[in-house]
């Protein structure tokens, strides 16, 4: 009987240990910035209402403009532009600084992708927090994609000499439409083509770990 009643308690404490590593990293990160807060539904790849291959986008400009969001003009923003989009810029300090709205063709009518550029406060351990772990990563180029490379995250520091973690500040992120069906998970991708630079997500770890995890592929050049 006292080895049924000690069970309970050797179970507790890794249990309680998580729960507080668990709060001291989120209390570390802090709250996500301002302008990723979910509008009632819409999370990645969604954002603000904006889901690239649905919305249009006069629905886009008037969604943006109700967000205290504005075109962007030489004259007062100077001459950065994300390109080949249509810009955007913010009234709140605190919101994403820039967003870019794509379309796959001149006279298309509907957003096909968003480029949301973070300038500060927001990391990669919001993102995962928002929508969870990621799919693959490519370590090369600083990328994490997101739900089959819908949304793709380009971290500000190289992965290839910064080691990934949760506080790895965020650069820009990239929303597309979805491409259909035969967009392949990184896993999937792996598994048909072994040339690929695709790595699946396996945590947080080094980026030696994963060039282990995965030899013969490109990790770092």
């Amino acid at each position: 009987m006292r080895k049924f009643l000690l069970l309970p308690g050797l179970l507790t404490a890794p249990m309680i240990a998580l729960m507080l590593v668990a709060m001291a990293v989120g209390q570390a990160l802090g709250q996500s910035p301002s302008g990723f807060n979910p509008v009632e539904d819409c999370h990645l790849p969604c954002w603000n209402g904006i889901r690239p291959g649905e919305t249009t986008l006069l629905e886009a400009d008037t969604l943006l403009t109700e967000r205290g969001y504005r075109l962007a003009t030489v004259e007062r923003d100077g001459t950065f532009a994300i390109p080949n989009n249509i810009n955007y810029v913010p009234e709140d300090p605190n919101a994403v600084c820039h967003v870019g709205l794509g379309r796959v063709r001149l006279m298309s009518t509907t957003v096909s992708e968003m480029t949301l550029q973070v300038c500060e406060g927001a990391s990669l351990g919001h993102i995962v927090s928002m929508i969870g772990e990621p799919e693959g990563i490519l370590p090369f180029v600083s990328l994490v994609s997101y739900k089959k490379n819908t949304v793709t995250v380009v971290l500000r520091s190289e992965m290839c000499r910064t080691p990934l973690t949760p506080h790895s500040d965020i650069l820009f992120i990239v929303i597309t439409q979805p491409v259909g069906s035969r967009v392949l998970t990184a896993e999937q991708i792996l598994e048909s083509q072994e040339d690929s630079t695709i790595l699946p997500w396996r945590g947080f770890l080094p980026v030696w770990r994963y060039d282990r995890l995965f030899p013969g592929r490109v990790v770092c050049y």
